[in-house]
């Protein structure tokens, strides 16, 4: 299931891993990278006190992409986790008057 996302909004969003027995793992900071699939859609900045933790930023067209978190653990192995995202248009913020048709003779 896909997280939806405003293009007009940013989202602070955090990793958090588990072990095979579901005790919580907290990887060291510098073990975790972040990145987007598409970067015409979505930015990605890892918070720099944290990085299990970033700012998500749409870029400003709708569409899909993905957000992928990788953590590398104390053996060297890797652990991924995605979020796929949806970006939706915004609030409205102006409008724009057009005629429809032809103009017709007056009654």
């Amino acid at each position: 299931m896909a997280y939806t996302l405003p293009v007009d909004q940013q989202i602070e969003v955090q990793v958090s891993y588990v072990d095979a027995e579901g005790n919580a793992v907290d990887l060291p900071q510098g073990n975790v990278t972040w990145e987007v699939s598409d970067t015409t859609l979505l930015g990605v900045v890892p918070d720099t006190t944290d990085d299990q933790k970033c700012m998500v930023t749409p870029v400003g067209p709708v569409g899909t992409a993905q957000l992928t978190c990788t953590g590398k653990n104390p053996d060297g192995s890797a652990v991924i986790a995605t979020l796929d995202m949806t970006l939706v248009p915004g609030n409205a913020i102006t409008g724009t008057i057009q005629p429809v048709g032809s103009p017709t003779p007056k009654p």
